[in-house]
């Protein structure tokens, strides 16, 4: 049956490989390069005016026609890119997640290539260093920057005579606010119709409970990112928090109560339809929501607010990055796709489509991006998680031993557990933390080459503990984790 599986995935990667190769490149008069990115139709607008740019700048041959030709790879998920990576059969461009495919050694560093065609990093947010720089060598450049936040319905709030939320508020002033709202929605109702806030579930989930935990003073990694911290006390409060908000104060729809809505979910889920319908007066979702209201009649007029903080106020920042492949033939060319991102053309389009923030943050200062003409409901919104993504915006801490994936699913299932009463919070968040141990320690002895970065870290974090035990500021140059460096900063 082994034979069998092997035997197939090289029949999978060598009819992928002839496909690829076997392309009418004869009939091109400049190399070809591919784009593996996601389904998305505005990606073919973007490899429009990549052409228009490359003339505007002067890259073109001697025809005056842009030096290549870019073709479109929807790609599909992570797992397919890393096997056609290590196989040498993947494109020229990918959109990846960074640091997962870098430890696989398939992505070109671009750290020259992004000084000299000015994508570096002062070209983008420095929160997002840890997301596409690893020891100080840069891997890629975001194609888009996201923040989640709470988008509010403003007439849902209007409807039952209060005012959308600020944009601050502690755990304890959204739950104040989210009683009063539930009360005066559901007045008269044999049974509960309208929600505070859309449930919570996969990626969106894990990126609110590490703020949650970040925000009573703890990371779910350690300073130099060689241990799980889910079980010293701040896990354990996000998952009692949000068992309050959903079986308590009933701000969010239990599994049975979401599943008993019966909407069309079409593009952007039932959740989003569920705003519309102003059963949700809020969601936990990044700006790419305004593609789906803006192709209404009248959409709502829309606000929005950071997550609600217990004592030290923080956000997530993530981006979708674009990477040139190692192996890729056209290094040089495909360079100046990620110089394209950083661009006025390319920035204008993410701005003007809302597909997330722009990836240069300069094009979010002007009026266009923060006023757009045709769509005055959204005006006062694009302002704050800009503002988030400058301020208090932290990166995910990914560890060199242990995936991300492991950590989502990890505290997915303490939180899933939790819901249904199968576990305390306490004990599910040990038993997440033993899980995630567990795979670094597997990681290590599966990947020798690790154990000496490890050993080193492990020294760096016996200093801090050091110091922590004495009451002293930890070494900042110790520390990798990046809550850590700015938690420790601020304070």
């Amino acid at each position: 049956m082994t034979k069998i599986f092997i035997g197939s995935i090289i029949a999978i990667l060598l009819t992928a490989f002839y496909l690829k190769t076997s392309q009418p490149e004869s009939q091109s008069e400049v190399p070809i390069l591919y784009w593996v990115t996601d389904p998305n139709p505005i990606r073919f607008e973007q490899v429009d005016l990549f052409y228009e740019w490359l003339v505007e700048n002067n890259h073109v041959n001697e025809n005056g026609k842009p030096i290549l030709e870019l073709r479109l790879d929807f790609g599909g998920i992570d797992n397919k890119k890393m096997i056609h990576g290590i196989s040498g059969v993947a494109g020229d461009i990918m959109d990846c997640d960074t640091m997962s495919f870098q430890r696989l050694g398939i992505l070109a560093d671009v750290t020259e290539y992004a000084e000299q065609h000015n994508f570096g990093l002062d070209q983008t947010y420095p929160a997002l260093k840890p997301v596409i720089q690893r020891d100080q060598k840069q891997y890629s450049f975001p194609c888009n920057v996201n923040v989640l936040s709470f988008w509010s319905n403003a007439d849902t709030f209007k409807k039952y005579g209060m005012e959308a939320p600020n944009k601050n508020w502690t755990v304890q002033e959204f739950e104040k606010m989210g009683i009063e709202f539930t009360k005066r929605a559901n007045k008269g109702l044999e049974k509960q119709e309208v929600f505070f806030l859309s449930p919570f579930e996969g990626w969106r989930l894990y990126r609110l409970l590490i703020s949650l935990s970040r925000s009573s003073g703890q990371s779910i990694l350690n300073e130099t990112l060689t241990a799980s911290t889910l079980d010293q006390g701040a896990f354990s409060e996000s998952l009692k928090t949000l068992y309050r908000w959903t079986h308590e104060l009933h701000l969010i729809p239990s599994a049975a109560e979401s599943s008993s809505f019966d909407v069309e979910g079409g593009y952007g889920g039932a959740e989003l339809s569920l705003f519309i319908k102003q059963k949700y007066a809020m969601l936990n979702i990044g700006r790419w929501m305004l593609i789906r209201l803006r192709e209404m009649e009248n959409p709502p007029p829309v606000s929005v607010s950071y997550y609600p903080y217990e004592k030290f106020q923080n956000c997530l920042i993530s981006s979708r990055n674009a990477s040139i492949y190692e192996g890729s033939k056209n290094k040089e060319l495909a360079a100046l796709f990620l110089a394209f991102l950083a661009s006025d053309k390319y920035n204008n389009n993410i701005i003007t489509t809302a597909d997330g923030g722009p990836p240069n943050p300069i094009y979010a200062q002007g009026k266009k991006y923060t006023h757009p003409e045709a769509w005055q409901n959204e005006w006062g919104a694009h302002e704050v998680p800009i503002e988030a993504a400058h301020t208090i915006a932290i990166a995910e801490a990914r560890s060199p031993y242990v995936s991300s994936s492991i950590f989502e699913k990890a505290m997915s299932t303490a939180y899933e557990l939790v819901m249904n009463d199968l576990s305390t919070p306490d004990e599910a968040a040990k038993e997440a933390a033993k899980f995630v141990d567990f795979e670094i320690q597997r990681n290590l002895h599966d990947s020798p080459s690790l154990k000496e970065r490890f050993s080193e870290d492990m020294k760096k974090q016996t200093r801090i503990d050091q110091e922590k035990l004495e009451d002293k500021k930890p070494s900042l140059e110790f520390i990798s984790n990046p809550f850590h460096k700015k938690y420790h900063y601020d304070k």
